[in-house]
């Protein structure tokens, strides 16, 4: 491969690299945490075996060992013999298997859920406990909310993502744009690629590691077969998620504004208006929520932009270890990954600065975020009676 001596030994410890110096985002995902200046331990490494190795934004990588402690901006690269455990904060576990690479994300403190992982690709097994988490395991093709106890999660080279459910229940919601979401019960299985999203859910086939390396081999195969094709795609999907964020940056003022007003009519009502005050109030949960959505909306699309230039280090190493003889198809191939390089650190720039603007839109909204949180800790689904009964007590 004439452009690919910087990729030739390019191994998922050397995308970890590539993953601590792309990222680019800010608050949300991959440095401190909105309004944190300690974050707190995300995860403790529990075991360890083989090459595994952390990365964070401006701090050299580092062999991991049993003990270490994890935080959210960590980046974890395993290599071919790589395997480890990680204990969550609240005795959760996630075991990671061999050419794995998976940040650990930010999210915000007024934020429902207790973590979120963009997983890259490789494989994770979650045995979940009683964690919480609406975006908890992000993918280049799915979204995985928790509902149950311990679930696989797999991703191959081209980004196509499979969740197995062993105990419980997760919701797995498609990167599609066609807000496709299935339920996922034990004993099921829902894959996800990025041409096509097919979430019915069915029968599990994939429930050992070895089906699990079956599966990526396969994508890679497919991915060997029609390389002009892939690259290609990722070079237009860059523009697809830029766009994407774009769109998203402003969408939290919108609900700020729609939270002002709102606020401003429930202080212009009289003591005997309590069902306008009831109603007002519920639609003010309702648009808490969808700013909520907006949050993790836009860590994934962060995420997934991300894993475009990941995916297209994977395709040049897999060009350079191929045989195939295709070479106008691997020519075609070589020039998109060049020119996909080439956009890296323009990409950067530009995505730091839509995560500010987004991070500024978002911070009137926090106040909004507490209560909500509040409200659900209460076990108040809707919030009409609770709310009114903090207004009267701040009367």
């Amino acid at each position: 491969m004439n452009l690919a001596s910087p990729y030739r030994q390019l191994t998922a410890l050397a995308l970890g690299v590539l993953l601590a110096a792309l990222v680019i985002s800010v608050p949300l995902s991959a440095q401190t945490p909105l309004g944190l200046d300690n974050p707190e331990p995300a995860a403790t490494v529990e075991a360890v075996s083989g090459t595994v190795e952390s990365y964070a934004p401006g701090v050299q990588r580092r062999a991991l060992s049993q003990g270490d402690l994890l935080f959210p901006g960590d980046s974890i690269a395993l290599g071919a013999d790589g395997s480890a455990l990680l204990r969550l904060n609240d005795q959760s576990t996630a075991q990671l298997y061999e050419d794995t690479v998976l940040a650990i994300n930010d999210i915000l403190p007024e934020e429902p859920g207790d973590a979120s992982f963009s997983l890259f690709t490789g494989t994770m097994v979650v045995d979940a406990g009683d964690l919480r988490g609406q975006d908890l395991v992000i993918t280049p093709t799915l979204t995985v909310g928790i509902r149950g106890t311990r679930f696989s999660v797999v991703v191959a080279e081209d980004g196509a993502s499979v969740v197995i459910v062993e105990e419980g229940e997760v919701a797995a919601s498609s990167a599609a744009g066609d807000e496709a979401e299935a339920c996922v019960a034990p004993g099921q299985e829902v894959v996800a690629t990025e041409s096509a999203a097919n979430l019915a859910p069915r029968e599990a086939s994939m429930i050992s590691a070895q089906d699990w390396r079956d599966f990526r081999q396969a994508r890679q195969e497919a991915l060997l077969a029609a390389p002009d094709q892939a690259a290609a795609d990722l070079e237009h999907e860059i523009d697809t998620r830029l766009e994407q964020l774009a769109t998203l940056e402003a969408r939290p003022m919108d609900r700020a504004e729609m939270l002002a007003k709102l606020q401003s009519e429930l202080e212009n009502l009289g003591p005997d208006q309590e069902d306008q005050r009831s109603q007002i109030i519920l639609q003010a949960h309702m648009e808490t929520a969808r700013a909520l959505g907006l949050v993790r909306e836009f860590r994934a699309e962060r995420m997934r932009l991300e894993a475009v230039f990941i995916q297209a280090e994977r395709l040049a190493v897999l060009l350079d270890s191929s045989s195939a003889d295709n070479n106008e198809q691997r020519q075609a191939a070589e020039n998109s990954l060049v020119r996909i390089q080439g956009r890296q650190a323009q990409v950067q720039e530009h995505v730091a600065a839509i995560a500010q603007r987004f991070e500024e839109s978002v911070s009137p909204l926090r106040r909004h975020f507490i209560d909500f949180e509040e409200l659900r800790g209460q076990g108040c689904a809707r919030g009409e009676t609770t709310i009114q009964g903090r207004e009267s007590q701040a009367q």
